[in-house]
């Protein structure tokens, strides 16, 4: 700067270009907040079901925080099983679910206007008594499951439910007999600890996690021989994408839904 006024030096030159892109890029960045805040000031209304797993341990936080951000939406949350949810979706009663069963189940959804989004694959574990015969070994077979173990289940909607998946997942051996079914893991725990011939099963990719928190009350992790999984997936009509806010929502779950 001088008494003639401000000059641009060589490296001011060099840096010209950029800053001016950078401006750009903010003003645009600007709009885009703008249009997007503009978009959430609309009114909208959303019925999701999904299955009890999903509503007792996966849901409930990534709702609340929506609320929060976004309390101009309203999301109508109940519970089903999936086949029902399927059919409320593919029906246009429901907007979103979440379901969870076997994977032939929903690989196989007869239902071509619904896109069905794959959330996770988790393998199944059983949990025993450590004074449990089933405790001495380093994984279980089905086979080892005779009449006299019973099961206890967690995260279905009742029992029916619970014993067609049981059902399923021992197809060709002893199928368990259902001592206890339970919202609370913690009912379940305390049901093997009672009694060494009731083992409870669990769906996750970090049995560590339950193993220490269970330890002190005398219950073991043990992996299943046999491959059986459960999986988790969300469901929705294809026309719903025509609708920037309900993918506002689904984008938001998407991101917030951890599944373990």
């Amino acid at each position: 700067r001088s008494h003639n006024g401000l000059s641009v030096s060589k490296e001011g030159e060099q840096a010209l270009p950029i800053i001016k892109e950078i401006v750009a890029l903010s003003s645009e960045l600007k709009n885009i907040q703008f249009n997007h805040s503009d978009q959430c000031l609309v009114s909208k209304e959303y019925n999701i079901q999904a299955t009890a797993y999903f509503l007792n341990n996966i849901l409930l936080s990534p709702l609340a925080k929506f609320s929060k951000f976004y309390n101009n939406i309203t999301l109508n949350v109940t519970g089903n099983n999936s086949t029902e949810i399927c059919a409320n979706v593919a029906a246009n009663k429901c907007d979103l679910g979440y379901i969870a069963s076997i994977p032939s189940f929903i690989r196989e959804l007869p239902y071509s206007d619904c896109i069905v989004e794959e959330l996770s694959e988790l393998p199944l574990y059983f949990l025993v008594n450590i004074q449990s015969s089933l405790a001495d070994k380093k994984s279980i077979s089905l086979k080892d499951i005779s009449p006299a173990h019973k099961i206890g289940v967690i995260n279905f909607n009742n029992k029916a439910e619970a014993q067609e998946h049981i059902s399923y997942q021992f197809k060709g051996y002893t199928v368990p007999e259902i001592s206890i079914l339970s919202t609370s893991m913690e009912l379940i725990i305390e049901r093997i600890a009672l009694d060494n011939n009731t083992f409870g099963i669990i769906y996750t990719n970090f049995p560590k996690r339950y193993e220490e928190r269970y330890a002190a009350k005398g219950i073991k992790i043990l992996p299943v021989k046999e491959k059986r999984t459960m999986l988790f997936a969300s469901i929705y009509h294809k026309s719903k994408l025509n609708d920037s806010v309900f993918c506002l929502v689904l984008n938001y779950l998407r991101s917030n839904i951890n599944l373990k």
